[in-house]
């Protein structure tokens, strides 16, 4: 059993997966779990969002799912990456204020580019 463990402890440290480095498969924003990639520079980083200013190709005419995610959980799920936060440290007034900003930022969101020329066709509500 404890050769078992350090194969897997030499897999896990050799840069295919590791929990302070992830690749993710989803694009989002804000950072959807506690383990967000760092940018490989300033300019990167500063340049993420630029795609938002810009229409889509015109081959581009698909419909978007929008997944807005809710940080709220009674536990935490075992297998979940998201970000997430205990629902009893989350009440009244802070709930009110992350409702509002929410609402802020699609608000934002809705008037880039990018989703000015796209249509929604599901909107998806998930977390706790």
């Amino acid at each position: 059993m404890d050769n078992n463990n350090e194969t897997l402890d030499a897999y896990i440290t050799d840069g295919f997966e590791r929990a302070e480095k992830r690749t993710n498969m989803t694009w989002f924003y804000p950072k959807i779990c506690n383990f967000q990639d760092d940018f490989p520079s300033f300019e990167a980083k500063e340049n993420y969002l630029d795609f938002l200013d810009t229409p889509p190709d015109a081959a581009d005419l698909s419909s978007i799912l929008l997944y807005i995610h809710i940080p709220f959980c009674l536990s935490f799920c075992n297998f979940c990456a998201c970000y997430k936060e205990l629902s009893y440290k989350w009440k009244g007034e802070k709930r009110t204020r992350f409702v509002s900003a929410l609402i802020k930022q699609i608000a934002y969101f809705s008037q880039k580019t990018y989703f000015r020329s796209k249509s929604i066709s599901h909107i998806q509500f998930g977390g706790g």
